[in-house]
């Protein structure tokens, strides 16, 4: 464990932790899904059932923040940005960089394909849940719903024209201005005093 950080793995060769203060984002989702969301859309159901789901839930949720980390790490390394590690924390996830992507291009398509990931995951969960639906509980199709609404909240979010946000970085390509230069490597995106996705604090 590096400072408060679990090695959970490797995916790609990119080592994949987690920071302990996670549990804290677990714990919150699970409680709003077990106590409030769920229970609200489908009455009538036992607590363990509401808890289980629930617990399902964020599991499913933090998955789809790594999986939005990916998406940026993945990329990074197709245009020759090395990855040191992705980190999941209170407020989401980070993809640490060991250099600046090279070009305004890869810079723009590093930064857009998290989002874009958030939204692929965001089609999926409903679609799964419309498909399913005949087949499998009512509470776990709720479940994917709110799996799908976070994800596309995560989407639009994160592409909000500001930095630090995944937009950010996307605006600057847009307007011409991102510039590539050798200065300290990035974090994406950057880290609590400097990133972060809504892959965070939704």
């Amino acid at each position: 464990m590096e400072r408060g950080r679990i090695r959970l793995g490797t995916v790609a060769g990119i080592p994949v932790g987690a920071h302990w203060s996670v549990l804290a984002i677990f714990g919150l989702i699970t409680i709003i899904l077990g106590a409030s969301i769920l229970p609200g859309a489908v009455p009538g159901r036992s607590p363990i059932a509401y808890w289980f789901v629930a617990g399902a839930g964020s599991v499913i949720f933090l998955g789809s923040l790594l999986v939005h980390e990916l998406a940026h790490a993945l990329v990074a390394l197709k245009y020759g940005v090395g990855v040191r590690r992705i980190t999941l924390w209170l407020l989401g996830g980070v993809a640490e960089l060991t250099e600046n992507p090279r070009t305004p291009k890869s810079d723009f398509r590093i930064a857009v394909v998290g989002p874009l990931a958030s939204l692929a995951i965001a089609v999926v969960a409903l679609i799964a849940a419309y498909v399913a639906h005949p087949w499998i509980d009512t509470l776990l199709v709720a479940m994917l719903i709110w799996i799908s609404l976070v994800n596309l909240i995560i989407a639009v979010f994160n592409m909000l024209p500001g930095a630090p946000l995944d937009g950010g970085g996307c605006f600057a390509h847009s307007c011409g201005s991102a510039q590539v230069t050798e200065s300290e490597p990035q974090k994406w995106p950057p880290p609590p005093g400097a990133s972060s996705d809504l892959s965070s604090s939704v």
